[in-house]
């Protein structure tokens, strides 16, 4: 099994399945495996990745978190880490704290400051009504 690079003509006309946040290791690459994100220029933004076979949480495929908070269940909350707003598509599997597609799109890229605000906000956005 492996993961690639592929590109926007490959998910045209696809709707995203989900959208969430991923954090990376700060040279762009994959905590597991070592994937490296980053296209042959250094550049993360817009590239596109898909893995080969079935998908299965914790076991084979993109892994990504609904929300910026749960990411750091799986990353140290360091200001080195990267920090991203992803796409999902074609296959999606959710789980608890978080997902798992074949095909991720990098939307978006948060300083840890940024992201640090993303997580705040969500948690204003979403506090329970009532005393």
């Amino acid at each position: 099994m492996r993961t690639f690079r592929i590109t926007e003509n490959e998910i045209k006309g696809m709707k995203p399945v989900a959208v969430g946040y991923k954090i990376f290791k700060n040279d762009w690459t994959a905590k597991s495996n070592g994937y490296d994100y980053k296209d042959e220029n250094g550049n993360v933004l817009n590239t596109i990745h898909k893995v080969d076979g079935d998908i299965s949480e914790c076991k084979w495929g993109l892994h990504f978190s609904k929300r910026p908070q749960d990411c750091f269940t799986f990353y140290e909350s360091v200001q080195w880490n990267k920090f991203a707003k992803v796409e999902a598509y074609d296959q999606l599997l959710t789980g608890e704290e978080k997902c798992v597609t074949n095909i991720l799109k990098i939307v978006e890229i948060y300083t840890f400051d940024e992201f640090i605000n993303l997580i705040q906000e969500d948690l204003q956005n979403n506090k329970p009504c009532g005393v």
